[in-house]
């Protein structure tokens, strides 16, 4: 892991005790200004709370299947069924963009992104493959699995003005900061000196799967292995710096504000090469970007199957509850009553993680989908044996065993649909 900029829990933006007391699911920073963390990655709200309909902003949408964990938040913070005036995008990477066709649909709410993101999102590019040799870690490994791309919402989707205001959103300005994406764009209010920063730096080491779960303070330059052009990051980060800013909103990471983040933020603009820079990557000589024509990914036209939407659903629960397992191993075996089975539990994450890998990395993912029906079984074994009468969460054990009894037969049914397929594929190419 690269040496990045440790920053004291005491600079956090938020307030635990007032958003304990507020309970609306949502890290205030500021009167109008708001965040949910979803897993390892943040949405933003704007507006004051009990706003309204239509009185408000989404900055970002997400990961896959947060809709409606954003729209509750939404609910709790503005008013039932309170929509958005708009859903403003810092960049179109899936993390921040994989709730944005359920959501602006459900919502009807138009999308405004930077110019040099609409490839991205009106279904004519991806972005440039990952680099997972860099920062090491687990989460570089596994980015070759992230969708790369497209969203299509050109219907709704608008390009933000060029005189750098932002819609529904006064007193703020956008300012373009590529380097992590094209068209990655921060929001800035100078009344307040509030910062959203988007990816442009964090404060999390993005890389690794324990920074990310314990959010550990630090201040970092943009995930590494989604970053094709590095002389535009650095200066991006140099940009935001010079700014001084009393709060940044980042995208991963906790909110964090005051004089220690701004000194760590100058440190990072002045030493970004060596702390923020892969030693070696395949972007760091050969940038991908807009000036090269290599910032575009034409997208692929294939339409996937029925079963094929399903096992890569299937791949992204196998990698989410493997991680579950691997990184809150002591926790789970306690909640369900299996304290001497620690080891096998996360001995089943990694069994998690592995098929869910190849499921997702694999043209033909079958034979991974049959390898997660045998961790099945596995599961299924182990379940049943903490459902015995001495175990006081027998009943905890026993509810998981139906869920993972009905996720077995999804298992079997996408295997078999998937292999009959793959058949005839070969039959018809014969």
């Amino acid at each position: 892991m690269e040496q990045q900029i440790p920053i004291s829990p005491d600079a956090r933006a938020d307030d635990p005790q007032a958003d304990d007391a507020r309970d609306d699911g949502t890290h205030e920073v500021a009167p109008d200004l708001a965040y949910k963390r979803l897993a390892i990655v943040n949405v933003a709200f704007y507006g004051l709370p009990g706003a309204g309909d239509r009185q408000w902003v989404l900055i970002d949408a997400g990961l896959p299947g947060a809709a409606g964990q954003i729209a509750n938040a939404a609910s709790e913070r503005f008013g039932p069924d309170a929509r958005p005036a708009a859903i403003i995008l810092t960049h179109g990477h899936f993390d921040h963009t994989s709730a944005l066709k359920e959501l602006s649909e459900r919502w009807d709410a138009p999308v405004y992104a930077h110019e040099l993101e609409r490839p991205y999102l009106d279904g004519r590019a991806a972005y440039p493959p990952p680099d997972p040799a860099v920062g090491g870690g687990l989460m570089p490994l596994l980015s070759p699995l992230y969708p790369r791309g497209p969203v299509n919402v050109g219907g709704r989707l608008q390009p933000l003005p060029a005189d750098g205001s932002v819609p529904f959103m006064p007193g703020w300005r956008w300012i373009h900061t590529p380097g992590h994406a094209p068209g990655h764009v921060s929001l800035w209010r100078d009344a307040d000196r509030a910062l959203v920063v988007g990816d442009a730096f964090i404060t999390t080491a993005q890389e690794s799967v324990y920074a990310v779960a314990t959010q550990q303070p630090e201040l970092h330059g943009p995930p590494m292995y989604f970053t094709p052009d590095w002389q535009s990051a650095k200066s991006s980060v140099e940009r935001l710096a010079a700014l001084e800013p009393e709060i940044a909103l980042t995208g991963h990471g906790r909110a964090m504000r005051g004089a220690e983040m701004r000194a760590a933020l100058h440190t990072l603009a002045r030493d970004f090469d060596q702390v923020a820079v892969p030693a070696h990557g395949k972007y760091v000589l050969h940038p991908a970007n807009v000036e090269r024509g290599t910032a575009y990914v034409p997208a692929q036209k294939h339409d996937p199957t029925t079963a094929e939407k399903l096992a890569r659903a299937l791949g992204w629960f196998s990698i989410g509850l493997g991680l579950t397992e691997v990184l809150a191993t002591e926790s789970l075996s306690r909640y369900f009553g299996m304290e001497k089975s620690a080891g096998l539990v996360r001995f089943f994450g990694i069994q998690e993680l592995t098929a869910g890998a190849g499921i997702l990395s694999q043209s033909r993912p079958a034979p991974w989908l049959w390898a997660r029906v045998g961790g099945d079984a596995l599961d299924l074994a182990a379940l049943a044996s903490a459902c015995n009468a001495s175990n006081p969460h027998r009943k905890r054990a026993g509810a998981a065993l139906a869920v993972v009894a009905a996720i077995t037969m999804l298992d079997i049914a996408c295997a078999q649909m998937l292999s009959h397929e793959q058949a005839a594929s070969g039959q018809s190419n014969a």
